[in-house]
């Protein structure tokens, strides 16, 4: 199979004059086994070319990538796969990324290994982008488990990720933001989520609960030995939701409440963000193709901010309307 994408991005604006260019190209052949899917090959090539006008020149990026992968049946119910992938990006060849997953019935445990180069924004964005950023290496594990009890299915997963040269953006004491790399950060947490459905005569209801605890921290770093230990800004420790659905008919309803804890805009985890509690509802009619959709969001008129000194909407209401045109053969 071959793919050929093209894309040609314009953003412009007024307020700051500032006029961007984004041409992308991307071309793929694929190979897939036909008979059970157990081998797979592609070649992809892409080309970026990045000219805003706040750049001082053009910039741009080609991408030569090899992908192969693997299947093992090991039994009833039992499965595992290694997939590998070789970079080459502007002539020089990029760590291997590598992965294998086994899952046992509906135990799933992932190994992998990865990068992530910086963006062009990250090394070239005139203030604050940082030319001499180095390439993201990580390695990462993850466990994951889903259960069905009579009354609600669970879904369990635990990770543990270690990354070298973390690329973070960090606001300065000017105002402005700029990027680095922190030497070595390690991620751990948790998630867990419930959910049901049931049926009462016509009416359907369906619930789920979610939380999750990430701890990200330093465990070396460049020049600033006290950052070492302290949680990374903006990443929450602890986040969980709760909604309820109700269908009936051409009509529904759901009500949802976020919790966002405590986050942290200084490395010294100093005089944090508050906590941020939302509560949205939504109701919504169907009928054909169309679909209307009124939302309550923000009912409690929380007073919050996802980076510091920009506020977010109190309460306010949203209308919505969408038709999905019903093609024939």
């Amino acid at each position: 199979m071959l793919y050929i994408w093209l894309k040609n991005l314009n953003f412009i604006t007024n307020s700051i004059n500032s006029i961007s260019h984004v041409r992308v190209f991307i071309g793929m052949i694929e190979c897939i086994e036909a008979k059970n899917n157990n081998y797979y090959t592609s070649f992809r090539y892409r080309r970026d070319v990045s000219s805003p006008n706040f750049y001082l020149n053009t910039h741009t990026r080609q991408t030569f990538s090899l992908s192969m992968s693997k299947k093992w049946p090991y039994g009833l119910n039992t499965n595992g796969q290694l997939s590998m992938r070789q970079d080459v990006v502007n002539n020089s060849f990029m760590p291997l990324s590598m992965s294998y997953l086994f899952s046992h019935k509906s135990f799933v445990i992932n190994l992998s290994r990865n990068y992530n180069l910086p963006g062009l924004n990250d090394l070239y964005w005139p203030s604050g982008g940082n030319p001499d950023l180095k390439t993201e290496k990580s390695l990462q594990m993850e466990l994951s488990h889903t259960h069905s009890f009579p009354i609600f299915d669970l879904n369990i997963k635990t990770y543990i990720n270690s990354v070298n040269n973390w690329i973070q953006w960090s606001p300065q004491n000017n105002g402005l933001w700029s990027a680095y790399n922190q030497k070595k950060v390690l991620s751990r947490g948790i998630e867990i989520g419930l959910s049901n459905k049931y049926l009462i005569k016509k009416v359907a209801f369906f619930t789920s609960a979610d939380y999750s605890f990430n701890k990200t921290t330093a465990i070396e770093h460049y020049y600033d030995k006290s950052q070492i230990g302290k949680q990374l800004i903006y990443i929450p420790m602890h986040k969980a939701s709760a909604s309820t659905e109700v269908q009936w008919k051409n009509h529904g309803m759901r009500i949802k409440y976020t919790f966002t804890g405590k986050r942290y805009d200084t490395s010294d985890n100093t005089n944090p963000l508050n906590a941020i509690h939302l509560l949205d509802l939504h109701y919504f009619y169907s009928i054909k193709q169309w679909k209307w959709e009124v939302s309550i969001n923000n009912i409690l008129n929380e007073d919050y901010a996802i980076i510091r000194y920009f506020p977010m909407p109190l309460r306010n209401l949203n209308i919505s309307c969408a038709y999905t045109p019903k093609f024939t053969k």
